[in-house]
């Protein structure tokens, strides 16, 4: 399997054999029947015994989430970022520009590296987020460890990719308002 690029992903929704579109099927053909789903138990909120009638699986020891609509088509992916990523799966992370620890000001610089279009909140609220590519949501959370961390400084925690620009759009401007 070849590396995935940070561009490639942003843009075009791919990670890995994972792409926006893909069925369960050939997702289950890719890369075998999820370990980890959303509602797995045990869990918070309701338990999905199966992974069939789940609505998001999860790969690379759950870094990776893959979201199905009711077509079973994949309608949004998610990556957590997390510092370990680019070593623990170098075969999908490898030529990601971002560092371990990335800031939100790192994402924008390699957005703008990459020559992708992106709109920010503003960087001193608490609901900070960026919109890369009119489908595809940035965002931090709070954690006790970010306490005094502010601003672009900032971790960034997941890169949502939508398949519906719309989708991104609400979910940026109900997460940073």
């Amino acid at each position: 399997m070849s590396t995935t690029s940070f561009a490639e992903f942003i843009t075009k929704g791919r990670i890995g054999p994972l792409f926006l579109g893909i069925s369960r099927e050939a997702t289950e053909q890719a890369l075998g029947v999820p370990d980890r789903w959303l509602g797995k138990p045990p869990c918070i909120g309701p338990q999905v015994l199966s992974p069939r009638h789940a609505a998001v699986w999860f790969y690379y020891g759950g870094k990776v989430g893959i979201g199905y609509d009711v077509s079973d088509k994949a309608d949004h992916i998610h990556v957590d970022v997390e510092p370990e990523l680019k070593e623990k799966y170098p075969e999908v992370f490898g030529t990601w520009p971002l560092p371990p620890n990335a800031t939100m000001d790192q994402v924008q610089a390699a957005l703008e590296a990459e020559g992708i279009p992106f709109e920010a909140s503003d960087p001193s609220s608490d609901y900070y987020g960026i919109l890369a590519n009119g489908d595809c949501f940035v965002s931090w959370f709070p954690a006790s460890a970010d306490v005094d961390v502010s601003g672009k400084e900032r971790p960034v925690r997941v890169i949502y990719k939508y398949a519906s620009p719309a989708r991104a759009r609400q979910v940026f401007l109900r997460t940073t308002r």
